[in-house]
């Protein structure tokens, strides 16, 4: 009875997601899913995978994360360039607005100020200073956040991210990380401490902990 046993588990295990059977395709949570849909780290059918308690939807860039991290673009400002006069009531809706609006750089339907489409870290090396407001605009607010662009070139709050491309190398999603931050590297130097981060499935280091995989 026991090699009869012995032999159904290894069938059981044979016939499971994680060993290889079904389409031989993974599982991509957001393949046909618009910006926002639902979705989840485990494939419906595939017992062997643990899901986090984490609400998840699909962000712009088609990834499964945590609801509420992101953003989509407005339906009127999609493939839209920078600038762009937009409806922020949707496509063919009357929508009383008394300011203009136009498209952000975020694919958003905003206020058109004359700073709108201002690229903060054009031109800047990861960790260098940066502001939200152009120089010497009037009008607009700055924050009083110290700012630094990142390695995607946003400009972010500083000692958000790391501009160390070695600070996950060898490190699984979830894992533990240094944060150095950005504008340490810039000039003059700014004195913030060094942070603990998470490491991304992309490699990257973030304040934080990501949505992994659920597999355990």
């Amino acid at each position: 009875m026991r090699p009869v046993l012995a032999c159904l588990a290894l069938l059981a295990v044979a016939a499971s997601p994680r060993g290889g059977c079904g389409d031989g395709h993974p599982y991509d949570p957001c393949a046909a899913k618009a910006c926002g849909a639902a979705c989840t780290a485990c494939a419906p059918d595939d017992r062997s995978c643990l899901e986090t308690a984490v609400v998840k939807a699909c962000d712009p860039a088609g990834a499964c994360v945590a609801q509420g991290s992101f953003t989509c673009a407005d339906a009127d400002c999609a493939g839209a360039a920078c600038g762009a006069p937009c409806n922020p009531c949707g496509l063919a809706s009357p929508c009383p607005t008394l300011a203009a609006t136009a498209c952000d750089r975020a694919g958003h339907c905003a206020a058109a100020t004359p700073w709108l489409c201002y690229e903060p870290c054009a031109g800047k090396a990861c960790g260098a200073g940066c502001t939200l407001c152009p120089p010497g605009v009037p009008n607009c607010a700055e924050t009083a956040i110290m700012k630094a662009c990142d390695p995607s070139g946003a400009c972010v709050a500083a000692g958000a991210v790391s501009c160390s491309a070695d600070a996950c190398t060898g490190k699984a999603c979830g894992d533990r990380c240094t944060i150095d931050p950005p504008c340490r590297s810039a000039t003059p130097p700014c004195m913030l401490p060094s942070m603990l981060g998470y490491c991304t499935a992309s490699g990257g280091c973030v304040t934080a902990p990501p949505v992994c995989g659920g597999y355990p």
